[in-house]
């Protein structure tokens, strides 16, 4: 019924006078003008036009009379000060428009390769509603599952569906396409790592032993990568990222990750010393040809301390007995790290070591590994006394050598006082948020390059679970409703984006592209917020005076 709703919107006519459109910016696929085409005219400004195109394509078809002066278009053109690409085909001066100037991707579950969480967009708020509708509740998957995180490349806004998935624009909230992927879920992906990825013009999609290669202007299968195991010992396709051309895998046992939903999983996800997925090696693919180029294996390796920095790939490595000896590929994090774990960085190019360092995190409930600018860091969770820490170790990526360690006390879910031991919000496996100089680890934020903690407190504002996302100048999250948490404050409670809806249990709002976009992820919500379904959200500044507010 929506979509009929919105194909019937495109048959209506507004009728408009003054010299600004009465819609929001970003808005339109493709602008046409009838009364340049019969009458010559040109009566709304070009920079007003430009306004509302949707950035990453969108375009104004345009075309005066044949007895029209030389010159007018282009001298229409010429006043927007604008920075579109003007082509001139069969006649017809289209005028397309590019990125947005600032903007950011979220190509990964925490962003890009190196786990920073952080898009970098240079958006400011506030913000207003973009848009809203499709996809609801239905074809998500439950929210205490903690599913993969959506996705965002060139104006296409990848969400992640039950064993599917439904690509909409992000400006507009308007179907693209679907995609059924079989046996395709992963769940509580915080223990273990994403399983797609955008790379150029191709959405990567882990299912079972293979990788589907998808396109991702029209959602066809272009091809399908086999992860490179043997017949006799089948193992799963685990990690994905990717370096350069190459696809970064890992191959784990069949039953290793947490794919069926159901309230004993849920358990098995929350609370304290809860199972993490590890895999048994790690190899690099030819992401175009499915070539085999380089394999790593010794000992077991954690999906969640896999990253992938510049030339190289860290991870953390297990080869104690306990680990060896466990063969359904999950394991409690101090039986993984135990006597003999280490730091290894290999050449991502050939798989080579290039360094590697014992290691002795106190870790318990939750472990990662991300970086960005040289510096390498792990974080990770763990009880003392009736406490509940977080620990952030710092490591140079050059040779491994030993940067800064600090450590902090968690604080619960309303961010006011002590966590609690054994919580169910997400309490244990907060993950960090990495900006050009700074690390948010909820609530706090520290230094980089020194551990030095800051003067900054990002309170939730109100009860609720899940991770924060960020850009450049702020955190997202669930403080009972979605929230932007500003970072050149120095304690917040965060800006509501709505008062009627929530967003879901781990990363849920995704700021890229110049906008805020939150995919419906609130499926099995028993909550007292009314509305389930999936928002975009602009800055008022540049949305052109419309204003929306839910």
């Amino acid at each position: 019924p929506l979509r009929r709703q919105r194909q019937m919107c495109i048959r209506d006519r507004h009728h408009v006078d003054g010299d600004a459109l009465p819609y929001t910016s970003y808005l339109a696929n493709l602008v046409v003008s009838e009364e340049a085409l019969f009458a010559g005219a040109l009566s709304w400004a070009a920079d007003e036009v430009y306004r509302v195109l949707r950035p990453y394509g969108g375009k104004a078809l345009l075309r005066l009379p044949d007895d029209a002066p030389d010159g007018a278009l282009d001298a229409w053109l010429g006043d927007s000060g604008t920075d579109a690409h003007v082509a001139m085909k069969d006649g017809w001066t289209v005028v397309t428009r590019g990125a947005v100037p600032g903007a950011g991707e979220w190509t990964q579950l925490y962003a890009d390769a190196s786990h920073t969480a952080c898009s970098g967009d240079q958006l400011r708020g506030p913000v207003t509603v973009q848009w809203f509708g499709d996809p609801g509740p239905r074809e998500m998957v439950d929210r205490h599952h903690r599913p993969m995180s959506s996705m965002f490349q060139k104006g296409r806004l990848f969400i992640t569906g039950d064993d599917k998935i439904i690509t909409v624009d992000g400006y507009n909230g308007f179907p693209l396409w679907e995609l059924e992927v079989p046996d395709s879920r992963r769940i509580g992906v915080m223990k273990s790592s994403g399983h797609q990825l955008l790379a150029d013009d191709r959405l990567y999609i882990v299912r079972a032993d293979e990788c589907w290669a998808v396109d991702v202007a029209t959602g066809r299968l272009a091809y399908i990568l086999k992860a490179p195991t043997a017949e006799e010992a089948p193992l799963h396709w685990g990690y994905l990222n990717t370096v350069d051309d190459m696809l970064i895998g890992s191959l784990q046992t069949a039953d290793a990750n947490f794919e069926r939903m159901s309230k004993m999983m849920v358990q098995m996800l929350e609370g304290d010393f809860r199972p993490v997925i590890m895999s048994e090696s790690l190899f690099a693919l030819d992401r175009n040809t499915g070539e085999l180029r380089w394999r790593h294996e010794n000992g077991r390796i954690l999906d969640a301390m896999i990253t992938v920095a510049g030339e190289r790939i860290f991870l953390v490595e297990s080869r104690n007995a306990p680990t060896l000896d466990t063969t359904n590929g999950r394991i409690r994090i101090p039986e993984f790290l135990g006597e003999e774990a280490y730091l290894v960085a290999l050449n991502a190019h050939t798989g080579a070591v290039e360094w590697e360092r014992q290691v002795n995190f106190p870790f318990e409930h939750i472990a990662y590994l991300n970086g960005r600018d040289g510096i390498l860091l792990a974080s990770g969770s763990c009880n003392e006394g009736d406490r509940l820490y977080y620990d952030l170790f710092a490591f140079a990526m050059d040779d491994g050598a030993d940067k800064w360690h600090t450590r902090f006390v968690g604080l619960n879910i309303c961010g006011t006082d002590i966590s609690p031991l054994d919580g169910s919000h997400g309490e244990q496996w907060q993950h960090p948020v990495l900006t050009e100089d700074t690390i948010y680890a909820r609530p706090f934020a520290f230094s980089l390059e020194t551990g030095e903690q800051k003067d900054y407190i990002a309170y939730r504002g109100g009860h609720g679970c899940g991770g924060l996302t960020g850009s450049a100048h702020y955190l997202y999250g669930r403080g009972a409703v979605p929230r932007m948490y500003p970072m050149y404050e120095t304690s917040t409670e965060g800006i509501p984006l709505t008062e009627v809806s929530r967003p879901g249990c781990f990363l849920n709002i995704i700021p890229a592209g110049g906008i805020i976009m939150a995919p419906e992820s609130s499926s099995g919500c028993t909550c007292a917020y009314p509305l389930q379904t999936s928002f975009g959200f602009i800055p008022v500044a540049v949305a052109g005076g419309v204003q929306r507010e839910f």
